[in-house]
């Protein structure tokens, strides 16, 4: 079994499972409403800010809440942690960090423009750049772990050590996080043939790419 966790993208699939519960309603929507509507999703999904977007949607304040904790379980998954017998203890602590992960995606909606099928919204964003390097200082942290013990640990023991390593790093960086330059990145919500209003899909994968970049 490989000792070393690579840091992995946790929030690709996010917003796209959020934007299920409901769609926004397409009577009257003017440019404001485009712009509160960009914002109340992706508070929504990274946040965890749900009541703008109960009003803004179809949703009930129940359903986003199980979905934000199915997304989260997604992201427990996709992590590996199963794989190499975390505790349950550890598990929780990477599961309150992930949601603090979503929650330093740094962004602000600028503006709102009119097209012939809906609207294009201006977004700012900055790409979270605090876990560059992440990989190779576990590494040196391990090893320099390993030299200070008298005997080798355990698989079990040894994989602990390694989490909570890892843990520490991400918290720690997770206290002053650093970003990379802004970009303005443009999103479209398109009204179907019922006229009904929904954002982009890929235009959400998109901006969650640059926010949280590989």
């Amino acid at each position: 079994m490989s000792r070393k966790m690579v840091l992995k993208k946790y929030g690709s699939i996010f917003i796209v499972c959020i934007l299920l519960v409901g769609l926004l309603s397409g009577c009257g929507m003017r440019e404001k409403d485009a712009k509160a509507y960009v914002t109340a999703t992706l508070d929504a999904s990274y946040k965890g800010k749900f009541k703008e977007y109960k009003k803004q949607t179809d949703a009930t304040e129940k359903e986003v809440k199980n979905l934000y904790q199915e997304n989260i379980d997604t992201m427990m998954q996709s992590s590996g942690l199963d794989s190499i017998g975390a505790s349950e203890k550890m598990t929780e602590k990477f599961r309150l960090l992930f949601q603090d992960i979503l929650k330093a995606a740094n962004y602000k909606v600028q503006s709102a423009e009119k097209t012939d099928n809906g609207f294009t919204v201006k977004v700012k964003v900055k790409p979270l750049k605090c876990f560059s390097g992440l990989q190779d200082e576990l590494t040196k942290k391990l090893e320099a772990k390993m030299k200070t013990l008298k005997k080798i640990p355990s698989d079990d023991k040894l994989n602990e050590l390694m989490l909570q390593e890892m843990y520490d790093l991400m918290a720690d960086k997770l206290k002053n996080p650093e970003y990379g330059k802004a970009e303005v990145r443009k999103v479209q919500i398109e009204k179907d043939d019922d006229g009904v209003y929904s954002i982009r899909e890929k235009d959400l994968t998109s901006l969650d790419a640059a926010m949280f970049p590989m």
